[in-house]
């Protein structure tokens, strides 16, 4: 089940079983990592910015992202397709984990602009 943004009007009895972050500053895209060209894309599916890869290893793979243009900043908040394989039937905790640990292989790509 993918994670969905939202605002609490009130603590919910269950709290316990929601995953709580604070919400990165710029604006919800799509980061579609492809041969070697990295694309990030808005919520209506336009074209926000095109960026250089050096590396393969990550065709296929899509995550969620926040993008800060001003900053040249990039936050990665989930984990929708990894390399090919659909990861959105997974656990959210499972996702979490997955890209923790292999996030320090996408920063290997030092030469697109943004930080991670």
């Amino acid at each position: 089940m993918l994670q969905v943004s939202d605002w609490f009007v009130s603590i919910p009895s269950d709290l316990i079983d929601f995953y709580i972050g604070v919400r990165s500053q710029g604006s919800k895209c799509l980061m579609v990592m492809n041969h070697s060209s990295i694309e990030i894309c808005d919520k209506g599916g336009n074209l926000v910015t095109h960026l250089p890869s050096n590396s393969k290893t990550y065709n296929g793979t899509i995550l969620e992202v926040y993008l800060d243009e001003e900053k040249k900043i990039i936050v990665v908040s989930d984990m929708i397709v990894w390399k090919g394989n659909p990861m959105t039937g997974s656990e959210f905790e499972f996702r979490i984990a997955w890209l923790q640990s292999n996030l320090n292989l996408l920063l290997l790509n030092k030469n697109i602009g943004y930080k991670f």
